[in-house]
Parts: structure tokens; C-alpha cells; sequence
């Protein structure tokens, strides 16, 4: 936290889950002695330091960080991170999930805003998972890559 003090919770969450050791697992994918890994300490502390500012960054949008319902508590920070494809070096560990109703359809990568979704009247279905922009990351170029005209071949968000 003292290397990005100005890092919302949810970028803390996703530099620890990028930086994870899933290989400690072997064939499971989560156990009550590790989670979902072993944290490889260095290499988060060095996320937390170094900038990935790469020429050009594809980033995905529109996105919920927990303002894209009216059912959920906004504990997030507002801020203007991307979500990104991941570099070869790292996994993401941001997970997206799409909820969809009859009338009403986001992507979300809002905890809370996931968990009350099925409560509101919303399916709740896993993505993706992605990469999350750090506060000191600036990319030369960003490629924003909409999810519902690529993925769902809708041309305005329904």
C-alpha cells in the first residue's frame, strides 16, 4: 500500500491475485490451506513499483466497478482504471461477470455488485477474467474494445 497509496481496493486485489502462484494448487483449482495460490511477495511488491506502460494497451469496456446497478453499495473507489488484456508474463485475476435480465444486461468486476445481482432479478455468468490498471501504469496508446459489440454483436449497450 505505502508503494501506491492511491491504489483502490479492488487494484490491491488484483495485484495480489495477477502475482499468485496457481501452480501450488496442482490439479485443483482453490484449497482451504492456500486459496488460490501461493502470493509470490516480490513479484507483487514489484507490480506495485514498476509501470507497465506498454505501446499500446486493449482495454475493455463498458465495465461496472459497482455504479452499474442501483442495487449495490458503491464500497469502490470511483476511479478511471482500465480492465486489460493481461501481458504473457501474468494471469488475470480480475474476474468479469456479465448479468443479464430480460430488459437489462453489464459486465461487472464489483464484488458486492456481483453477489446482490441474483437478488435484483439478474443472471450472474463468469466471463473473463482480465488485468486491472495500477494508478502509476500510463500506456502510450489504448484500444477500448466494447464487450457487447465484439462478444454479443450488439451495437448499443441493451
Amino acid at each position: 500500500l505505502s508503494h501506491q497509496p492511491t491504489a483502490t481496493p479492488l487494484q490491491i486485489t488484483a495485484i495480489l491475485k495477477e502475482t499468485t502462484n496457481r501452480l501450488s494448487l496442482g490439479s485443483v483449482p482453490r484449497s482451504d490451506t492456500l486459496g488460490h495460490g501461493t502470493v509470490k511477495a516480490d513479484t507483487a511488491s514489484s507490480r506495485m513499483t514498476t509501470p507497465y506502460n506498454p505501446s499500446l494497451l486493449y482495454a475493455f469496456t463498458p465495465i461496472s466497478k459497482g455504479s452499474g446497478s442501483s442495487f449495490a453499495s458503491h464500497a469502490e473507489t470511483k476511479s478511471t482504471y482500465l480492465t486489460y488484456q493481461c501481458p504473457s508474463d501474468r494471469v488475470g485475476g480480475t474476474l468479469i461477470t456479465e448479468l443479464t435480465k430480460p430488459d437489462s444486461s453489464f459486465f461487472s468486476l464489483n464484488p458486492t455488485e456481483i453477489k446482490q445481482a441474483p437478488s435484483n432479478g439478474y443472471t450472474a455468468t463468469n466471463f473473463t477474467y482480465l488485468c486491472l490498471q495500477q494508478p502509476h501504469d500510463k500506456p502510450s496508446s489504448v484500444r477500448s474494445i466494447n464487450l457487447f459489440r465484439e462478444f454479443r454483436n450488439i451495437e448499443t449497450k441493451p
